[in-house]
């Protein structure tokens, strides 16, 4: 989910009556000089990491004067969790889907039946051939309709272990 972000740098300055300028732009997106002066950053689609521009500052009194600052973004990508599966084959929420676990392949997922049975586990889920469909893993029996608890944990991009953990309601 790479989310736009508006930036208002003549927060960051005390140059009255300044007309700002991008004069290196970011290489792993676009960003817009507005008419207030803030500047409009959208990283590229499936962008992590850093992507940075840099931007003058003059006084319109003095064109002489000025000074340009260097902006450094942080793009991440949110892993979010649906809780609602049908596994009934009409295409439509037939499995549990994560969204963003495919950029972080280093992972892995636990389902719980409300009794505290591990029902599923998978290491690398990828929302498409790793997946669960409702079924139980072992025997891929379909698990009854009811509530699931599931723990998933991944590398971020610096490698850091995420947590997430919370519940869904299979409907079979």
């Amino acid at each position: 989910m790479n989310i736009p972000i508006e930036i208002p740098i003549l927060n960051n300055d005390t140059t009255y009556n300044s007309t700002p300028t991008i004069t290196i732009f970011p290489l792993k997106g676009i960003a817009v000089l507005n008419e207030n002066n803030t500047i409009y950053y959208q990283p590229n689609n499936n962008f992590i990491g850093f992507d940075s521009f840099v931007y003058n500052l003059c006084s319109d009194n003095f064109p002489e004067h000025c000074s340009s600052a260097t902006v450094t973004i942080k793009v991440t990508h949110k892993v979010e969790v649906f809780n609602g599966i049908s596994a009934n084959n009409d295409n439509k929420n037939d499995y549990f889907h994560i969204l963003g676990i495919e950029k972080y392949p280093n992972n892995k997922v636990l389902i719980f039946s409300k009794d505290a049975k591990k029902v599923f586990e998978c290491f690398n889920y990828n929302n498409e051939t790793n997946v669960f469909e409702g079924k139980y893993k072992k025997t891929l029996k379909s698990l009854p309709s009811n509530t699931y608890f599931y723990f998933i944990e991944y590398k971020d991009e610096n490698q850091q272990t995420q947590n997430l953990k919370g519940w869904f309601y299979l409907k079979n």
